[in-house]
C-alpha cells in the first residue's frame, strides 16, 4: 500500500506538467516572421545616438575604464594578430584568479552534511547490531 507522502510526491512532481497543460493549451511554440523581427530589431530611442555605432572603438573607453571581452577588443584593433597580442597580456596581467567564495562554501557545507549522516547512519547501525547480540541491557 503507497504512503501518503509517496502519493504527495507524485502530485508535486505532476503539478508543473498540469500547470503548462492549463497555461500553454495548444499555443504555438515559434512565432511568425513579422512577430519574431518585432522581438529581435534593434531600434534607437528618440533623439538618442548609439554611441558606440557613431564612434569608432576606443582602447581606453572599452578596455582600460571598463572591463571588456575579446570581441570589444577585436573592435578596437581590427586585426587579429594585435587583438590576440593585446588579449594575451589583458587577460595575464598577473593578478591571481579570484576565489570562489560559493563553491568553496557549498563544498564544505556538502561534507559536513555527509559527515553527519555518515555518523547519524554508523551510530544506527552500531546501536542495531547491540540489540541483535543481545548486549547488555536486556
Amino acid at each position: 500500500m503507497t504512503s501518503f507522502a509517496e502519493i504527495c510526491i507524485a502530485i508535486l512532481l505532476l503539478l508543473p506538467l498540469a500547470w503548462t497543460r492549463i497555461v500553454y493549451n495548444h499555443n504555438e511554440v515559434f512565432l511568425e516572421n513579422q512577430y519574431a523581427s518585432f522581438y529581435l530589431s534593434r531600434s534607437l530611442l528618440w533623439n538618442h545616438w548609439d554611441f558606440e555605432l557613431v564612434t569608432p572603438g576606443n582602447l581606453e573607453r572599452e578596455c582600460i575604464e571598463e572591463v571588456c571581452n575579446y570581441e570589444e577588443a577585436r573592435e578596437v584593433f581590427e586585426d587579429t594578430v594585435k587583438t590576440n597580442d593585446f588579449w594575451d597580456k589583458y587577460t595575464n596581467q598577473g593578478s591571481a584568479p579570484r576565489m570562489d567564495v560559493a563553491g568553496l562554501v557549498a563544498g564544505i557545507l556538502a561534507a559536513l552534511v555527509s559527515a553527519v549522516i555518515i555518523t547519524v547512519v554508523g551510530c544506527y547501525c552500531y546501536n542495531a547490531s547491540k540489540k541483535r547480540a543481545g548486549g547488555p541491557g536486556r
